[in-house]
């Protein structure tokens, strides 16, 4: 463990912060494991899924059987993925295998709005986007950023920057 090492004589014993807040986290995250387990054990149980098992289930169905993937681009021609940057990396997977390698795909997301990493969601889905959904041609997808905001006016916008 990080606690365990001798400290640095600068630090007169401390950690530096993110270390300290790191560990932290650790301790907290390993206090849930026995939660966890009980409650994979009850799903089991009942035979019962819940929202993750369910894009976990579909992305393994997906990447098992291209032909699914394949009917889905005949019926789409085009895919626009909204509030990309609450993707789960299971919902990536699924998403990748139904409409990746070169289909029209467009992802719309902004990393600053993600709000569900409680449930696996990652805004460095964003990120992973030009790499998991490459053009026809193989090259990695387009990006274009919007800089300014029609959304919000400038005085909200003043606002919100000064938080």
């Amino acid at each position: 463990r990080v606690d365990a090492l001798p400290p640095v004589p600068k630090m007169k014993g401390r950690y530096y912060a993110d270390v300290a807040k790191a560990l932290g986290v650790q301790d907290a995250r390993a206090q849930l494991v026995p939660i966890v387990e009980r409650f994979r054990a009850a799903k089991a149980e009942h035979e019962a899924v819940d929202f993750a098992d369910q894009a976990e289930l579909a992305a393994t169905l997906a990447a098992s059987f291209p032909e699914v993937g394949a009917a889905e681009r005949d019926r789409f021609a085009v895919v626009l993925l909204d509030e990309y940057q609450d993707t789960s990396h299971a919902q990536l997977v699924l998403l990748r295998e139904l409409f990746g390698a070169g289909h029209p795909v467009t992802a719309v997301g902004d990393p600053c709005q993600s709000i569900y990493g409680w449930r696996g969601a990652s805004s460095q889905t964003l990120t992973a986007f030009r790499r998991e959904f490459p053009a026809k041609d193989g090259a990695s997808a387009r990006l274009d950023s919007l800089t300014t905001s029609f959304r919000n006016g400038a005085s909200i916008l003043a606002v919100a920057n000064r938080l």
